[in-house]
């Protein structure tokens, strides 16, 4: 069955979110006189969701109320900053035009809150993604197949017409336990080493070769 829908991971798949990232999460540190953390460290802390990326940067041993408390500075910090020095990936604005124009739906699914998520599509790619959806309170992060599949029903279409781009192990797993295809940049925020340890086998060097491979068949389970 041909892939007629495409869903994106956002960060470190659709934007280079990182300069944004790790500045608020060293001001959330900052805060609290706890040492910053470096952008490559930051980079690997991504990927499970804000609260992870928290619990990965502060000192081991934070207690669990501290902890809440930079969590919520660096929302705050984020939410303020995040458009800053993010920008989408080069080739990637073209990439979306050219899906669209050949007919795929799209759909951005993320563990990044829902409002920080929605807010980024919105400003980088205004009216380009059919449905978008970000980490909200109660509902499972990936690599728990849930949400995806819930957009993947909310576009229409069934799982074998979907592909899922994404940047992590994360997302291959999410992949894996969703039985979507899956195509994994090589542009993000991990290497084609991890990626292939965690099970991947389709790889985009550059945004492009994401259609050049649809109109091929080559991507699908």
């Amino acid at each position: 069955m041909s892939i007629k829908g495409i869903i994106f991971d956002l960060d470190g798949t659709l934007l280079d979110t990182l300069e944004d990232l790790a500045d608020g999460v060293n001001a959330a540190l900052r805060d609290f006189s706890f040492p910053e953390r470096s952008r490559e460290e930051v980079r690997h802390f991504v990927g499970n969701g804000v609260r992870h990326l928290i619990r990965q940067a502060v000192p081991a041993g934070t207690d669990s109320a501290t902890l809440s408390q930079v969590h919520g500075a660096f929302m705050a910090h984020y939410r303020e900053n995040m458009t800053r020095k993010t920008r989408p990936y080069p080739g990637v604005v073209d990439l979306l035009e050219s899906l669209a124009l050949s007919g795929y739906s799209l759909g951005v699914l993320s563990n990044k809150p829902h409002g920080a998520t929605e807010a980024l599509v919105r400003h980088f790619f205004p009216d380009r993604f059919s449905i978008i959806m970000g980490h909200k309170e109660g509902n499972p992060r990936k690599p728990d197949p849930t949400m995806l599949l819930q957009m993947v029903s909310d576009m229409g279409l069934k799982p074998e017409e979907v592909c899922y781009v994404g940047d992590s192990e994360v997302d291959v797993a999410t992949c894996q336990q969703a039985q979507v295809a899956g195509a994994f940049c090589l542009w993000g925020f991990r290497s084609e080493e991890a990626l292939k340890a965690a099970g991947a086998g389709l790889f985009l060097d550059e945004p492009a070769e994401l259609l050049a491979q649809l109109l091929a068949g080559e991507v699908g389970l």
